[in-house]
């Protein structure tokens, strides 16, 4: 198992460019003047006061996620940031892992090897584009064979520093949040994924909404939100982790919810492996503010009874130590199974 590392109020800002067409007027306006009222600097001040709250975690909201995770930012005080990234397995390694640790006959050795040399040589997104296309359906068979859930499915595994560039939040017209020095966003900007420098186009104590400087024609919205409990991230890193272990090494693990064991429908082989294809994980829950696994289909035909009305879990305690360590009966991961009803049951994974 990989470790992961722990690590007021401004108002709503709306700029505006007014054009205001004179046809009789006896005085010109020198319009390269910002008028009296413009509050460009107090805007600034402002936002900077929003971003750099003290002990604050913000997460990018992104239209599109990263391929390589979940990041978050802190703003200081002395202009300096600092980026996070919650990981995930990419395809390719979820494949080696399964390779290496999954006791596998020699025939499903040799499934995972083709698929594993097939997709090493791209990116995590292009594979699962690939994938997509019908006319790679073998593929796309032969994946969900060994990982049935791998769409929904992806685990994270680190929660860690990856840079610290600086900030700068202003701009002679319109406001603005510029990152220098950093090392990962402008190869991020290189694969279109996030900008650098960006525009504010509003901000509360509660979202930044800012759009990315692509081009003229292609820009990207995002919006800054932040976490409710910074703690929150690595504990859900380090329970995501335990549980891929499990995956890639075929352990047995039973779930219990309030303590009583849940029966399973026939066609799974234990209880992470009925979790693992019935949740989706890495989703921020925007009302919790904190990283979830998301049931897919409560209604589905066969979903065992103290299932069927749960819609989310959230982490609240793992196993410090790898998996493979764990005596037999050991509650590896705790959750609290969140109910439609707004209730909570708790949901533990124990090591046969």
């Amino acid at each position: 198992m990989m470790q992961y590392k722990r690590l007021t109020c401004g108002k709503l800002l709306a700029l505006m460019v007014l054009v205001i067409g004179l046809t009789a007027c006896e005085k010109k306006i020198d319009n390269t003047i910002p008028p009296e009222a413009n509050t460009l600097g107090e805007d600034a001040s402002n936002a900077f006061s929003v971003l750099s709250t003290e002990n604050r975690v913000w997460y990018w909201d992104l239209t599109v996620p990263l391929a390589q995770g979940h990041l978050m930012a802190t703003f200081s005080k002395d202009s300096t940031a600092a980026l996070y990234l919650l990981q995930r397995y990419s395809l390719v390694t979820q494949l080696l892992y399964l390779a290496n640790f999954g006791n596998l006959n020699d025939d499903e050795f040799d499934d995972v090897a083709f698929l594993y040399n097939t997709f090493r040589p791209y990116d995590d997104a292009t594979v699962r584009g690939l994938l997509d296309n019908p006319a790679n359906a073998y593929f796309k068979n032969l994946t969900q064979v060994y990982l049935p859930n791998y769409t929904d499915f992806n685990g994270y595994y680190q929660f860690g520093l990856v840079d610290r560039p600086t900030y700068v939040i202003g701009g002679p017209v319109q406001l603005s949040l510029t990152f220098n020095n950093s090392t990962i966003l402008p190869t991020l900007k290189q694969n279109r994924q996030l900008d650098y420098d960006f525009r504010i186009f509003g901000f509360s104590k509660d979202s930044v909404m800012l759009t990315g400087y692509y081009n003229t024609s292609s820009n990207k919205s995002s919006r800054l939100i932040p976490m409710s409990n910074q703690d929150a991230v690595p504990a859900y890193a380090n329970a995501s982790s335990l549980l891929m272990d499990g995956i890639f090494t075929r352990t047995d693990l039973d779930i219990k919810m309030d303590g009583v064991l849940v029966p399973l429908p026939a066609d799974y082989s234990s209880g992470l492996n009925y979790f693992y294809r019935n949740f989706r994980d890495g989703i921020l829950n925007k009302t919790l503010m904190e990283f979830s696994f998301v049931m897919m289909n409560p209604t589905l035909a066969g979903t065992p009874e103290v299932f069927k009305d749960v819609r989310f879990t959230t982490v609240t305690g793992s196993y410090e130590g790898f998996l493979e360590d764990a005596p037999s009966g050991t509650v590896v991961v705790t959750m609290a199974a969140h109910t439609a009803s707004g209730g909570k049951k708790v949901l533990e994974f124990i090591k046969k």
